[in-house]
């Protein structure tokens, strides 16, 4: 994918096949496109939560946030979700498009097509970019268009890096539309491994890697129970009382303000040790 060496003259970018490969597999299907990723709208509502319940300004009375409260909340989020995933590249990508004169459908080409690319610089900027177009990011692609600034921000080659199996793509089901695994742990952890276990494993000399330290919040999983998948103390205890709850078919936001449900020692404690082994 190339780029402007010039972003202020925000010059068409186009699509690489690869990265639709990724996102999408071989074939886009319409009723998927139109929806969007239930990963990227739980870890927006989890980041949006931990604005809102562990703000300051909000704490007494955080159900009832102004609107212009809330969209202020809403800016910081989509601010901290790109800032996590520019942790290597130190670039931030902003997705968008002028829909306002035509306010139509598009198909999956005409989208790709009119999708452009500005490369902020700096992070007044990156504010900015996001603010004025805010009311974008609310409509119809929304969604989507920030899912493509998540992923050129993180780059293609690192995407590719992270992700150690192939069968865990594309990043968005082609059946059912929801988001990967490896799509939910990016967005969580900034790291878009497939696997929730702490730290790295050796499998007969093929490694494998796992979450890297304690998030902002986490996730938990109800296949674990059937052993079909580990999820790892960083993941279990995340630094605020705040999960991603998945199932077989959907994912959901669970939380607390009860901060004592988390711990922010990550020693070995008698619950961790416990948790371990049950």
């Amino acid at each position: 994918i190339g780029t402007s060496e010039n972003a202020s003259s925000n010059e068409m970018i186009k699509f690489s096949n690869e990265l639709i490969k990724i996102v999408w597999g071989y074939e886009i299907e319409e009723s998927i496109f139109e929806r969007g990723p239930c990963s990227l709208l739980t870890t927006v509502q989890a980041h949006l939560l931990n604005e809102l319940i562990f703000c300051r300004r909000c704490q007494t009375n955080w159900r009832q946030s102004s609107n212009d409260e809330i969209n202020l909340h809403f800016l910081n989020v989509l601010v901290s979700i790109l800032h996590l995933l520019s942790s290597s590249n130190k670039k931030i990508y902003l997705a968008y498009f002028n829909n306002e004169k035509e306010k139509k459908s598009l198909t999956i080409k005409q989208f790709h097509e009119k999708i452009q690319f500005y490369l902020c610089q700096s992070n007044i900027d990156l504010k900015q970019q996001i603010f004025s177009r805010l009311q974008m990011w609310k409509n119809t692609y929304g969604v989507l268009l920030f899912l493509y600034s998540c992923l050129m921000t993180k780059t293609i080659d690192l995407l590719k890096k992270e992700i150690d199996d192939e069968t865990t793509l594309p990043l968005i089901d082609i059946a059912y539309g929801h988001g990967s695994q490896c799509l939910t742990n990016l967005l969580i952890t900034g790291f878009a491994t497939p696997h929730c276990f702490d730290g790295e494993k050796d499998i007969s000399g093929l490694k494998l890697y796992g979450i890297r330290q304690q998030a902002s919040f986490g996730f938990l999983s109800s296949l674990e129970i059937y052993r079909l998948m580990e999820v790892g103390w960083f993941l279990k205890n995340p630094k605020s009382p705040i999960w991603i709850l998945g199932s077989e078919t959907h994912l959901t936001v669970i939380f607390s303000r009860e901060q004592a449900l988390v711990e922010q020692d990550q020693n070995e404690t008698p619950l961790k040790k416990a948790l371990k082994k049950f």
